[in-house]
């Protein structure tokens, strides 16, 4: 399983959306001894992202990991993801100690996998993709 090397820098959960006190709560049963802290960013509409909230996080002192409730379109869910990339973030993937990850399995950034997931041999998860509780992938790029 490949993951983030960066494990030790503060981890901001950021998202749009009250996703983000879900996905900060997984991080704290992830990682009980890291510091992190969360952001839910104003919108106007979809794609109208109120980030200055992010002024007092640099990209050198944090990691990131955004969250954004399921129910959003998958372009806005890219659209924030860029957003952040361009701001100069690395984004992290959350992972559940509950879930069951094979060794084989590549996870890319920006992932948040529940607690229940499997993530069997050979599977390759790209960028920023979210599993809640009883998703099983088996044999997949995604």
């Amino acid at each position: 399983m490949i993951l983030s090397k960066s494990l030790t820098k503060p981890l901001l959960i950021v998202g749009p959306d009250n996703s983000v006190n879900n996905t900060f709560g997984l991080a704290k049963i992830s990682a009980p001894t890291r510091r992190l802290e969360k952001l839910i960013v104003p919108t106007k509409d979809y794609y109208g992202f109120d980030l200055s909230g992010l002024e007092k996080y640099s990209p050198d002192e944090w990691r990131i990991c955004s969250s954004t409730n399921e129910f959003y379109l998958n372009d806005v869910r890219r659209v924030f993801h860029e957003l952040m990339i361009k701001r100069g973030f690395i984004e992290e993937s959350i992972i559940s100690p509950n879930a069951y990850i094979h060794e084989s399995a590549i996870i890319g950034e920006g992932c948040i996998i529940h607690s229940g997931c499997s993530i069997d041999a050979d599977v390759n998860i790209g960028k920023k993709h979210y599993y809640g509780q009883t998703h099983a992938l088996e044999n997949i790029r995604l």
